[in-house]
């Protein structure tokens, strides 16, 4: 197209999708519990990460610049497992109903339960500078 191309640049790019993990819902009654072992799935999760790197000469050196930037579109993707509650298909958040009561969980008894690592890690960045001699 007559446009001249950078030189000395890499890109890449990793997409990963999983469709939700499967988990076993919340209930009181046995042979229910039973039936529905990991019959429902969690939310499912989506993350792009892409790299970066620019080299160039000066004198007998190499260098590369490089940049890495991980969760691009920064999605809060939910991890079963960390504070994820099966009675609701998503994370413990103060309201909840208590299994096996009547009761709401009050904004005491669902601090334990409310697991900052529910959600995987948010966009970030690391940058580096490579030398070759």
């Amino acid at each position: 197209m007559g446009l001249p191309l950078p030189d000395d640049w890499d890109a890449s790019a990793l997409c990963t999708f999983t469709s939700g993990l499967p988990y076993t819902p919340g209930t009181t009654d046995p042979v229910v519990a039973q039936e529905t072992v990991n019959s429902a799935s969690g939310p499912f999760n989506l993350e792009v990460d892409v790299r970066l790197r620019k080299s160039f000469d000066a004198g007998s050196f190499r260098f590369s610049l490089i940049a890495e930037i991980y969760n691009l579109l920064n999605l809060k993707n939910i991890q079963i497992g960390y504070g994820f509650n099966p009675w609701t298909g998503a994370p413990y958040k103060y309201g909840d109903l208590i299994p096996t009561t009547n009761e709401y969980y009050d904004w005491r008894s669902v601090q334990p339960l409310m697991d900052p690592r529910v959600y995987s890690d948010l966009r970030y960045v690391k940058i580096g500078l490579s030398i070759i001699l």
